[in-house]
């Protein structure tokens, strides 16, 4: 199906949008009365507002969302696709973050942690992707937000699919992942919460609400939680404080003040080992300072006069200028004896071997501060003011001993025998930080909502303008010597290398060196700054005793940035002389229509069309070699299909199809073996900055059948279950590049072929990897990434009478099929796949009462059955084989125990 014809090309817009005033309607629609509390699934319907209030919540079925076009709807009524986590589904499952909990959304993923990542995803507020496809950044109660919220303090998990810029600005086809954090409520209680793992994690939590008159109700959240992982001497330390305040000035006026204080300490996780040895021969390196031999097989040797400064531990800093390294394929290594087939390969001394010292960690910063005012009058009309401010700072070392090179250096410098001979060791460039790096979110919001009324006709409509600023700053630094090459100072001259041996790992390296003057400048200083005003007309209604919703809704947006970066710097000091900057402005129009109609009380049908879009940038150049400037890259997706609503409203749920589209966004594409191939024949690199990228475009296109049920029965028995079956391909992908390739290959294949090049084996690789990264191009392959399918199922069912009355038995199921992570050498559409997987776990618990306080013991289990092969994410092609690469492992089997106590 065309989504453009399909929708553009129909009528079905501005029929809906005539429905909203022609269609009687009852009464106005929004979230359920008061009355229904207890069962939210109930059509009963009152005045819309501008908050949701999770208090209506009913064990996994969850009340109200503003999935819909930012008014309170009922989940079930509101024609998006959106999956919804309540507390109590957090709670069952024991998590910890708020990246597992997400987890089990409908046709979600968790972003990769290991793959050489150098901190946990959560730092950046991206932690799940949906549909196989692009999501944007998490927001906290529908505001962006530089930081995922962490379990302690969110109500709510809410995956919204599918782009949906009335809703949140912004967003990728995926759609967007909402978080509701801790409100003040109404009533008072008291609770804590201690939480150990069988790593040795442990966590304290508080959760106190106050109600300090009938007016005025204030809420605290804490957490200590000092982490650990089956990773050798891994840590993760938080801490974390918020306040949630509510008060209620006069009738119909509701204030909440929101804030937030966190800090965290983490070592880095790095899950992959890079081969850098197995091409060694086996034959060392004699005096490097009279080379009598030659260079062995595999050594890749050091410059013979500039300066290799290399630190080890226990023989100090010196110059291995002439000196060698061992080389490899570059291959990930597997732990437990893989070879992967391939002689002389490294293996891990174990699966929890962890060569980070203590310095390589980072430290986040995390402050967070809201503000809702919200009014509403006799005549119907509510009215909203509100502000968020978020900022996450980050500092810490930004480089990894991921890697696994062999000594092969038979003497040192000083002329002694080599004590580290033949040993495995990993290294990385001293001092080489994220330091200042902040990302700081500025955000206003005014809305109104008025019932138009004309006879029995009750129509919503609401007006929402916002303003929202993003400032970051990108810094890092790295140390130099200023006591050795002085021209330039940014020099591989004047880096210190620290090599730490794998039978020899020291807790620290050090912080200085003695008689060694150091300089820390900038080499990277990146300022982006990114304003987003828009204006939104939005309308619901709700018709036939509430069976038929409808919602519709049009947005202009304006978008504005600056991007400054380092241009020149002085080559003695390293002072940045000059600066880019590049500023842009662009606009974006989104539209957004939906219906959900229920014939009979239990089975309904919805159909639904959004559109949204990304406003992305590229410091990078085109392969032309002009500049790319802000881009509006737009999405739409259309989906429809069934709901249900049985006992009573006691269990609810969706099946349905869909179909997006993103066009024209941005692709980064490496081009360092176009780059090796024109200079090993004289000429001109293509491209001649640092990181060999060149930006390009692309479409992609997904569909697929979801769907999903929730029930809770009472309490006792409460279940939830969602399946997806997603799929995406590609189109227009790396024109340009493309275009470049078929202009050169005929050139570059007679370098490969002519037998008097004496780099025509190199040459013939650089093609080779060229045409592979060409194969990943072609029209209609399907996304890295995608599943065949994703399903999850968890169930609790607490008994309420006999001998066994308040035992909570639950358990559950995530199904992850097979993904796409690459395809063979040449062949785009022969797949390679990483293996499906399931993930069990189980959980019981019981409550105890002691001195009239209500303490509940829970004991959740983590992976079941101990799932332990490598989930691989990329792969990779050495010695002309192609090999599955980049991998994570699933946490191993592990124990929760929580006791929480209510006062």
């Amino acid at each position: 199906m065309n989504i453009t014809s399909a929708i553009r090309h129909s009528k079905l817009s501005a029929l809906l949008l005539a429905a909203c005033y022609f269609i009687p309607s009852a009464s106005a629609q929004t979230a359920p009365a008061a009355s229904s509390a207890n069962n939210p699934a109930s059509d009963s319907v009152e005045l819309a507002r501008f908050v949701v209030s999770t208090e209506k919540d009913n064990g996994y079925i969850a009340a109200d969302t503003l999935n819909a076009g930012r008014l309170s709807t009922n989940v079930l009524m509101t024609p998006s696709d959106v999956t919804v986590l309540t507390r109590q589904f957090i709670d069952d499952i024991g998590a910890f973050d708020m990246v597992e909990a997400a987890s089990w959304l409908t046709s979600s993923h968790p972003n990769e942690l290991g793959s050489g990542s150098s901190a946990d995803l959560r730092d950046f507020g991206t932690g799940t992707t949906q549909r196989g496809m692009i999501t944007q950044r998490n927001t906290r109660n529908y505001f962006s937000s530089s930081f995922t919220p962490e379990e302690y303090f969110v109500e709510r998990v809410e995956g919204a699919r599918g782009p949906n810029a009335i809703l949140y600005g912004d967003g990728g086809p995926g759609g967007q992942v909402n978080y509701l954090t801790k409100k003040a409520l109404t009533h008072e209680f008291q609770r804590v919460r201690f939480r150990a793992d069988s790593e040795g994690t442990t966590e304290f939590t508080a959760d106190v609400n106050e109600v300090l008159s009938d007016k005025l109700a204030v809420r605290f959240n804490g957490r200590l939680y000092r982490g650990k992982s089956w990773m050798e001497r891994f840590y993760d330390n938080r801490s974390a404080g918020a306040v949630s305040l509510s008060y209620r000035p006069w009738k119909g006026g509701e204030i909440r003040v929101e804030g937030e204080l966190n800090y965290s300490n983490r070592m880095h996780r790095t899950d992959n080992y890079q081969d850098r040895a197995s091409n060694w021969s086996g034959v060392g390196l004699e005096n490097a300072a009279v080379p009598t031999s030659g260079t062995p097989v595999g050594v890749t040797r050091f410059s013979a006069t500039t300066p290799t400064w290399i630190y080890i531990e226990g023989l100090g800093l010196m110059d291995w200028r002439g000196y060698g390294r061992s080389n490899g394929t570059g291959l990930a290594l597997l732990p437990d004896g893989d070879t992967r087939g391939i002689a002389n390969f490294p293996v891990l001394p174990r699966r929890e071997f962890n060569s980070q010292p203590n310095q390589m960690r980072l430290t986040q910063r995390f402050t967070d501060a809201a503000i809702f005012f919200e009014q509403s009058f006799a005549s119907g009309l509510v009215t909203e003011v509100a502000f968020d401010f978020n900022r996450s700072a980050r500092d810490g070392q930004a480089v990894r001993y991921d890697n696994a090179y062999i000594d092969v250096n038979k003497t040192l410098p000083t002329g002694g025998l080599n004590p580290y001979y033949g040993k495995f060791y990993s290294l990385a460039n001293y001092d080489f930080d994220i330091d200042g790096t902040t990302d700081t979110w500025y955000a206003g919001r005014v809305a109104a909502n008025y019932p138009i009324k004309i006879g029995k006709i009750v129509q919503n409509v609401s007006v929402v303008g916002q303003k929202r600023q993003q400032q970051a700053f990108l810094r890092n630094h790295q140390a130099y010597r200023t006591d050795s090459v002085l021209d330039p100072l940014r020099s591989a001259a004047n880096v210190i290398t620290i090599q730490r041996y794998w039978d020899n790992l020291p807790k620290d390296i050090p912080t200085e060196f003695e008689g060694v003057p150091l300089k820390s400048p900038l080499t990277r200083d990146t300022d982006i700054l990114q304003k987003l005003d828009s204006f939104q007309v939005n309308t619901v209604g709700s018709y036939f005793n509430n069976r038929l919703s409808v919602v519709a809704g049009v947005r202009r947006d304006k978008y504005n940035s600056r991007v400054s970066d380092i241009a020149t710097v002085d080559r003695l000091t390293a002072e940045i002389l000059t600066r880019t900057n590049v500023v842009t402005k662009a606009y974006a129009d989104s539209r957004s229509a939906g219906v959900v109609y229920f014939p009979i009380k239990q089975l309904g049908a919805y159909v639904n069309y959004s559109e949204g879009f990304v406003a992305q940038t590229s410091s990078n150049l085109r392969i032309d070699g002009s500049s790319f400037t802000d881009f509006i890259v737009p999405s739409e997706v259309i989906s429809g299909g069934m709901r249900f609503k049985f006992f009573d409203g006691k269990m609810v749920g969706s099946a349905g199809y869909y179909e997006s589209k993103e066009t024209n966004r941005l692709l980064g594409i490496n081009v360092r073996d176009v780059n090796d191939l024109w200079t090993r024949h004289g000429r001109d690199p293509l491209v001649t900055f640092a990181n060999t990228q060149i930006v390009d475009f692309q479409s992609i296109e997904g569909k697929g059948w979801e769907a999903e049920a929730t029930a809770t029965f009472s309490n006792a028995f409460r279940v939830t279950a969602n399946i997806a079956f997603p799929q995406t391909k590609q189109s227009d992908t790396g024109r340009e590049y493309r275009a470049y390739v078929a202009e050169n290959l005929s050139t570059w294949q007679g370098y490969a072929n002519d037998p008097n090049n004496p780099t025509r084996a190199a040459d013939a690789t650089s093609i080779a990897n060229i045409m592979n990264t060409l194969s990943s191009f072609n029209e209609g392959r399907v996304q890295n990434g995608t599943y065949d399918y994703r399903a999850n199922i968890f169930g609790n069912y607490t008994f309420r009478t006999g001998a066994l009355k308040g035992l909570g038995l639950g358990g559950g199921m995530q199904f992850f099929g097979e993904r796409l992570i690459g395809n063979k050498i040449g062949e785009p559409y022969n797949y390679v796949y990483a293996d499906a997987y399931q993930v069990a776990s189980a959980s019981v618990s019981y409550p105890f009462t002691w001195n009239d306080r209500k303490i509940t013991v829970q004991l959740n289990v983590v992976n079941l059955l101990d799932y332990d092969d490598p989930i691989f994410a990329t792969v990779a092609v050495a010695g002309g084989t192609l090999y599955r690469n980049a991998y994570r492992y699933q946490t191993p089997r592990m124990l929760r125990l929580t006791a929480t106590l209510n006062f």
